[in-house]
């Protein structure tokens, strides 16, 4: 099933910084096949939020022996277009937690 959590909300900026870690439970034989979706909104205090851009990881192509964080690239959606970088630590822990860490988003557009 799909399992949502939302970071704390960067203001005013296109560089924010989050540094959070986020826990989901994801049973080893299910991590080849399971994906992890990001998406960056802006944030509108008067009207709705906008989607900035969306990535998609594919958690069986993932190096799960390196403890790096990788940036992925942010896509809009409504363009097809580059809107901005995330950098993510992934770590799966046995028997069964995948530990993302969102530090950073750049070049938000």
């Amino acid at each position: 099933g799909v399992v949502e959590q939302r970071s704390a909300i960067v203001r005013s900026t296109t560089h924010p910084s989050f540094n959070e870690i986020f826990s989901f439970f994801l049973p080893k034989e299910n991590l080849n096949a399971s994906r992890l979706s990001c998406g960056v909104w802006d944030y509108d205090s008067v009207t709705s939020d906008d989607l900035i851009g969306r990535l998609v990881v594919d958690l069986g192509e993932v190096d799960w022996t390196s403890r790096d964080s990788m940036w992925h690239d942010l896509v809009d959606p409504s363009v097809c277009a580059l809107s901005g970088s995330v950098e993510l630590t992934l770590l799966f822990t046995l028997p069964s937690t995948l530990l993302v860490t969102v530090h950073r988003v750049i070049d938000v557009k």
